[in-house]
């Protein structure tokens, strides 16, 4: 298992709750199905995408400090029938990939209570209601770690976990990121900032040690969104 440099404990707060969605998804194909000739069926034509399922009613079936809980009734397409599920909105979220001048990164590491674990990640937070993503990145980024930013660019944005949830995910580069020393924490955070190289990140995935799907979704993202964007994703 790969270790991590110790960049010292910060303690502080995470989590904001509301928040409306307002991103759109830019992380795959557009619109619904795959691209054509992409699915081997076996048959000379492929089958026609899934279609909609047209909403009927809603309600709202519980209000938590993070998320609320709605229960919809969708008619499914395929027999007519209305069924009822369960979605969790949530607000928009961001992750950064912050970079230093010298090609290292910053990740956090810190206690998740859902699986009891400690975690590996990129920083990360809410978005607020109508704001950029970049902007809410670089305020995260400084509010976590104590870097600051000379340039901010969207990667990406991916659907978190669109079985159930309504919310989205923005990726962000954070380019020339230099230590200020500023942090600014919300009650209950704890975390200690580690700075590796982009080969250990690589590393950390295959040994198990990074296993945040949102923390893996992020770094494919940049190494992928990086090729086109001419950016550097190897150690120099």
């Amino acid at each position: 298992m790969a270790d991590l440099p110790d960049e010292g404990r910060v303690n502080g707060a995470g989590g904001r709750g509301g928040g409306e969605r307002r991103l759109a998804a830019r992380g795959g194909c557009e619109g619904p199905g795959v691209p054509t000739g992409a699915a081997e069926t076996g048959h000379e034509q492929d089958p026609p995408a899934p279609e909609p399922w047209p909403k009927v009613g809603a309600e709202r079936v519980g209000e938590f400090r993070i998320f609320r809980v709605r229960r919809d009734f969708l008619r499914m397409p395929r027999t007519g029938d209305v069924l009822d599920r369960f979605v969790l909105e949530m607000p928009d979220w961001v992750n950064v990939v912050p970079v230093l001048p010298d090609g290292r990164l910053v990740l956090v590491e810190q206690f998740r209570p859902g699986t009891g674990e400690i975690t590996v990640e990129f920083p990360a937070g809410i978005i607020e209601p109508g704001e950029d993503p970049c902007a809410a990145g670089l305020r995260e980024l400084e509010e976590e770690t104590g870097y600051r930013a000379e340039s901010c660019r969207l990667l990406g944005v991916v659907a978190p976990n669109p079985a159930i949830q309504d919310n989205r995910l923005a990726v962000v580069l954070a380019s020339g990121c230099t230590a200020t020393g500023q942090r600014a924490f919300d009650e209950g955070e704890d975390l200690v900032v580690r700075v590796v190289d982009r080969a250990d990140v690589e590393r950390l995935i295959a040994a198990g040690r990074i296993t945040h799907a949102l923390t893996i979704v992020t770094w494919y993202l940049y190494t992928a969104r990086s090729v086109g964007l001419g950016i550097e994703t190897r150690d120099r």
